[in-house]
C-alpha cells in the first residue's frame, strides 16, 4: 500500500493512519520518500541475520512488493494508455472536423447552386415554353430525349448549363419540369444524356416541390453512378414550373477521403464513399436502411441486399474509445460529424500504438522488480514527467501541422491581435493567402491596409472600426493584392473581446479564399451578359432586315398599284394582278417571318381594346372571301347566340390573325366540301370568358403520327406536303405562340380523308364599360392643295409616294435625307412631313428632333420599313404623330393623310 501511495499520490488519504507505528498523515512528501528509504534499507540489511519471523515478513514483503508492482505496472501504463487514447481520439476528432469544415464549404457552394439557376430568367421561360409543357404525347424518354435534344431553344440552354457545369466543377447540372422529366441538362451532347429521363421518384424532386429544396443521395438512373443530388424548385408569379438540379459525383470527393482514412455514409448510414473499396455501399445496422423496401433500395443504390457495417468494442481488449471495424479484429478509433442531414463523416486511425503500450507494461514492471521501490519511484517520476512534457510539445507540433495542413487544404487562415500591445499574429495559411512565405515578414495592421485593393480600403477601415467600438463579430468581404499582382477574394470573419470598461483587447478570426466562389458568379453572370448580347444582335439584325426587304417591296407593290390605275389592257391588268398577288405572297411570308422573330426576341406586345366575336369573325370573312370564292367553297359560320350580346376586351388583330391562318390553311387542302368557322362559349365568370373558336374543313385530314410536329416552327406535315401546297411552316407555330402571349392555347383533331379542325381556346376580360368595337368614322378625304414634304433617300421609293400623293391632288415636295428635310422645313410652309427613319447623313429620328427642336408642329408621319414595337416607340418619343409600315398601302396612306389634313 505504501508503494501505491508513492505511485499516485491523490491515494494518501485512502491508507490507515499509521503504518509500522511511523504516522504518515500529515507528513510532506520530502518525509514520506525518507521513510521509503528507510523502509527499503531495512529489508535489505535485515538479511544479515534474519530470523524465522524475519524471513517470513521478508517472504510477505516480496510477495507483497511482487504485486504492488504489478499493481503498479498496471496502473501507470493503463493511466499512460488512458491519455496516449485521449490524444489520439482528439487527434482524430480534429482532423474529422476539418475534413467536415472542408466537405461541408464545397457542399454549401453547390447547395446554391440550382437555387441561384431557378431564378435566371431563361431557365424560366424554357420551362413555361409549350414544347415543355405538353408531354402526353411522349410517352417514353426516347421520345422526349430525341424532341428536347433537336429544338434550338432548349440547345441553347444546354449549352449554357453545360458551360456552368464546367465554370462549377460540377459533374451535371439540369433542369427538372413540373412533371420530373429532365428538360435540359449540361450534359445533353454526351452519350448518356439525362435528357428526356423521368426522375419524379427521386426525393430530391419530391422535396423540392414540398419544401422549395431538396437533396438525396442515389446512384444515377442514367449514368449508374453515385452522386450527392440538390434540387431547389423554380417557380413563376407563385406557379411552379419545374425543379433544378446539381449532381456532385461521390467520387469527387475522394481525394478527402482516400488521404485521411475516412468514409461517408448517408442518411440511412450506408457508406457511399470509403477509404478501402470493401466498405462501400454496406449498410450500418439501426440506421433506418432495413426499413426500405427492395424496389426503394433498387432505385437508390442499384441493389436489393446490402452487406451489413459494423463497429463495435475491440474484443481483446476493453478499451471504451477503442473500437473495431466490420469485424476485422483490428483496434481503430473512429470520429464521427454531420457534415449535411444526408451525409454523415467517418474517420479511421488504426491503434497500432497498443502494442506498444503492451511491451511498455512488460517494461515498467521489470523495472520496478529489479531496480527497487526508491530508484523506481525516482526513476518513474523523472521519465512520466519528461514524457509528460515531450508527449505535451510533440501534441502542440503535431496540433499545429494538423491545422496548418487543414488551414492549406480549405484556404482558410487565421489570425489574433493584441489591442493593448498591437501585436497581430497570422498563421501560416494567412501569409499564403497574402502571397507571402510564412514568416517572411512581421504581420501589423499597415501591412495589412498595404495589400487591400485600394477600392476595399475604406470598407474594410470603416467595419474593423465598428466592431473594434461596439464589440462582437467582425465580417467582412474584400480583395488583396499579392505582390505578384495577382489579386485573391477573401472573406474575414472575427470576434472582437471586450474589457469591463468597454475597450478591446483582442481581436481574433479567420480569413477564408473565396475567389473560386467568386469566379463562379462571375462565370454566371458572364454567361447571361452573352445570352443577352446576343439577343440584342439578333433584334438588330431583325431591324435591318426588316428594313431592307420592306423597301424594295414598298416600291413593287407601290408602282403595281400606279401602273393598275394607268393601264387599260385586260392582259396587261391581269399581269399586274398577279404580279400584286405574288407580291402580298411575298409579303405574308416576310410578315410571318418577322412576327416569329419578334415572338422569339420577346418584342412581341398585344394590345387590350374592346371587341365582340362578330367584329373579329367578320375580319377573317372579309380576309378570305376572294380565295373562298376562287376555290367555290362553302363558308359556314356557327356563333354561339351568347357571343353575340358581349363586350370584352383583348387584341382584336391577333385573334383574326391566328383565324385566318387556321381559315387559309382549310382552304389550301381543301379542294371540294365547306369550311366551317365556329365560336362557343365554354364558361363565364364575374369579369372573364372562356372563347373556343374552331375551323373545321372537308379537306385532305392529317395523320396522328404528324401532327405533335405541326405547331414546331418550320414544320410540314411532309416534304411532299411543301412542294405540293407550299408554305413556310411558321404559320401554325405564330399561332401557337400568340395563342400563348393570350392566355390560351391552340391544337387539331384530324384524321387522314376525313378533314380537319384547328382549334383555338382564349380566355378574354368581359368590357364592363360596354365599349363597342366599332370606332368612329375616319374622315376619308384629303385637303386638296395640300404641301406635304417626302423624306425618303431611295428613288424608286419617291416615285412611288410622289404619284401616290399627286394622284389625291397633293402638292409633293421631296428631301433625300434628314439634312435636307430640316433645311427645307426651315424655309417651306408644309402641312405634313412623311418621313423615313434609316437614310444616310441624317436617319429620321434625328431630323424629327431637330424639326421639333426649331418649334416647328406640323403632323410627322413615319414611313419606314422598320416595323418592330420598340421601332413605333422611338418615333412616338420624337415627336412623331404616326407610323406606317413599309410596304405601305395606298388606302391606309390615303385614310392617315386623311386624319391630319381633312378636306
Amino acid at each position: 500500500m505504501i508503494v501505491v501511495a508513492a505511485a499516485r499520490p491523490a491515494l494518501w488519504y485512502t491508507l490507515p493512519a499509521n503504518v509500522g507505528g511511523y504516522s504518515l498523515t500529515g507528513r510532506s512528501s520530502a518525509q514520506r520518500c525518507r521513510y521509503l528509504l528507510h523502509t527499503v534499507s531495512w529489508f535489505v540489511l535485515g538479511m544479515r541475520k534474519i530470523a524465522i519471523s524475519q524471513l517470513f515478513l521478508l517472504v510477505a514483503g516480496s510477495l507483497f512488493w511482487l504485486g504492488a508492482s504489478w499493481l503498479i505496472a498496471t496502473r501507470l501504463n493503463q493511466a499512460e494508455l488512458n491519455a496516449m487514447v485521449e490524444s489520439r481520439q482528439a487527434e482524430l476528432e480534429n482532423k474529422a472536423s476539418y475534413l467536415a469544415q472542408n466537405i461541408e464549404s464545397y457542399l454549401s457552394h453547390m447547395r446554391h447552386v440550382p437555387q441561384a439557376l431557378g431564378r435566371e430568367r431563361d431557365v424560366v421561360e424554357v420551362l413555361s415554353l409549350p414544347l415543355v409543357t405538353v408531354t402526353a404525347a411522349l410517352p417514353s424518354a426516347e421520345q422526349r430525349k430525341q424532341r428536347w435534344e433537336e429544338d434550338d431553344r432548349l440547345a441553347h440552354i444546354d449549352d449554357y448549363l453545360a458551360r456552368l457545369a464546367g465554370y462549377l466543377k460540377a459533374s451535371v447540372v439540369y433542369v427538372l419540369d413540373a412533371s420530373g422529366k429532365c428538360v435540359v441538362s449540361s450534359n445533353a451532347f454526351h452519350k448518356r444524356s439525362f435528357v428526356g429521363t423521368d426522375y419524379a421518384t427521386r426525393d430530391y424532386f419530391r422535396q423540392a416541390l414540398e419544401n422549395g429544396t431538396g437533396y438525396q443521395f442515389a446512384v444515377g438512373k442514367v449514368s449508374n453512378v453515385p452522386g450527392l443530388f440538390f434540387s431547389s424548385v423554380i417557380k413563376n408569379e407563385g406557379r411552379v414550373l419545374g425543379v433544378a438540379v446539381v449532381k456532385i459525383d461521390v467520387a469527387d470527393l475522394a481525394p478527402w477521403i482516400s488521404t485521411t482514412n475516412a468514409f461517408l455514409t448517408d442518411e440511412y448510414g450506408v457508406t457511399v464513399l470509403a477509404y478501402d473499396d470493401s466498405l462501400e455501399l454496406r449498410a450500418m445496422p439501426g440506421h433506418g436502411v432495413e426499413r426500405l423496401p427492395a424496389q426503394k433500395l433498387s432505385a437508390r443504390y442499384k441493389r436489393t441486399e446490402l452487406a451489413p457495417l459494423t463497429i463495435g468494442p475491440w474484443s481483446e481488449w476493453p478499451i471504451e474509445s477503442v473500437r473495431e471495424l466490420n469485424g476485422s479484429g483490428q483496434p481503430v478509433l473512429i470520429a464521427s460529424r454531420t457534415i449535411h442531414p444526408m451525409l454523415h463523416l467517418y474517420t479511421v486511425q488504426v491503434a497500432d500504438f497498443l502494442a506498444g503500450v503492451r511491451q511498455g507494461w512488460v517494461r515498467t514492471f521489470a523495472t520496478f522488480l529489479s531496480a527497487g521501490l526508491v530508484l523506481f519511484l525516482l526513476t518513474a517520476w523523472r521519465v512520466r514527467s519528461r514524457q509528460q512534457k515531450l508527449f505535451a510539445e510533440l501534441e502542440i507540433a503535431e496540433s499545429e501541422a494538423r491545422l496548418n495542413a487543414a488551414q492549406q487544404i480549405a484556404k482558410v487562415g487565421s489570425y489574433e491581435w493584441d489591442c493593448r500591445s498591437d501585436e497581430l499574429t497570422w498563421s501560416d495559411e494567412h501569409y499564403r493567402l497574402w502571397g507571402l512565405e510564412p514568416r517572411s515578414v512581421t504581420p501589423s495592421y499597415e501591412l495589412l491596409m498595404r495589400s487591400v485593393y485600394a477600392d476595399d480600403a475604406a470598407g474594410v477601415s470603416t467595419a474593423l472600426a465598428s466592431a473594434l467600438q461596439t464589440g462582437g463579430q467582425y465580417d467582412c468581404e474584400y480583395r488583396v493584392v499579392r505582390p505578384d499582382d495577382t489579386i485573391c477574394h477573401i472573406h474575414s470573419r472575427g470576434l472582437v473581446t471586450l474589457d469591463a470598461g468597454g475597450k478591446a483587447i483582442k481581436v481574433a478570426g479567420t480569413v477564408e479564399d473565396i475567389s473560386e466562389r467568386k469566379a463562379a458568379e462571375s462565370a454566371v453572370l458572364a454567361a447571361k451578359e452573352s445570352a443577352e448580347n446576343a439577343n440584342r444582335a439578333k433584334s438588330i439584325f431583325l431591324a435591318n432586315m426588316s428594313h431592307e426587304i420592306r423597301t424594295p417591296m414598298n416600291a413593287i407593290i407601290g408602282l403595281t398599284h400606279l401602273l393598275q390605275a394607268d393601264i387599260s389592257d385586260s392582259r396587261q391588268l391581269g399581269k399586274l394582278d398577279r404580279i400584286n398577288d405574288a407580291a402580298q405572297h411575298l409579303l405574308g411570308i416576310i410578315n410571318d417571318i418577322l412576327d416569329f422573330s419578334k415572338i422569339e426576341a420577346g418584342q412581341m406586345t398585344l394590345e387590350t381594346i374592346p371587341l365582340t366575336v362578330r367584329g373579329v369573325l367578320d375580319k377573317v370573312r372579309s380576309t378570305m372571301y376572294p380565295r373562298l370564292q376562287s376555290k367555290r367553297l362553302a363558308f359556314v359560320e356557327e356563333v354561339d347566340p351568347q357571343l353575340l350580346e358581349l363586350h370584352l376586351l383583348g387584341d382584336p388583330l391577333r385573334l383574326a390573325q391566328v383565324l385566318v391562318n387556321f381559315t387559309s390553311n382549310a382552304l389550301k387542302f381543301t379542294e371540294h366540301g365547306r369550311v366551317t368557322l365556329r365560336a362557343r362559349l365554354l364558361e363565364a365568370d364575374s369579369d372573364r370568358v372562356h372563347v373556343q373558336f374552331e375551323v373545321e374543313d372537308t379537306g385532305i385530314g392529317i395523320g396522328a403520327e404528324v401532327q405533335p410536329r405541326l405547331f414546331q416552327s418550320f414544320a410540314q406535315a411532309n416534304a411532299s406536303t411543301t412542294r405540293q401546297y407550299g408554305g413556310t411552316g411558321l404559320g401554325l407555330a405564330i399561332s401557337k405562340r400568340l395563342a400563348h402571349l393570350m392566355g390560351g392555347d391552340v391544337g387539331v383533331r384530324s384524321e387522314p380523308g376525313q378533314g380537319s379542325t384547328f382549334w383555338l381556346d382564349v380566355e378574354l376580360q368581359l368590357d364592363t364599360a360596354q365599349a363597342v368595337d366599332d370606332v368612329a368614322a375616319v374622315p376619308c378625304k384629303v385637303r386638296a392643295g395640300s404641301r406635304v414634304l417626302v423624306v425618303e433617300d431611295n428613288a424608286v421609293n419617291q416615285l412611288v409616294a410622289q404619284e401616290q400623293l399627286e394622284q389625291i391632288d397633293v402638292a409633293v415636295d421631296i428631301a433625300d435625307n434628314g439634312q435636307v428635310a430640316v433645311d427645307k422645313v426651315k424655309g417651306g410652309d408644309y402641312d405634313l412631313v412623311l418621313m423615313d427613319m434609316q437614310m444616310p447623313v441624317m436617319d429620321g429620328l434625328e431630323a424629327t428632333s431637330r424639326i421639333r427642336a426649331l418649334g416647328l408642329r406640323m403632323p410627322i408621319i413615319a414611313m419606314t420599313a422598320n416595323a418592330f414595337d420598340d421601332d413605333r416607340q422611338r418615333c412616338e418619343q420624337v415627336g412623331m404623330n404616326g407610323f406606317l409600315a413599309k410596304p405601305v398601302d395606298s388606302a391606309d396612306l390615303y385614310a392617315t393623310l386623311a386624319r391630319w389634313l381633312p378636306g
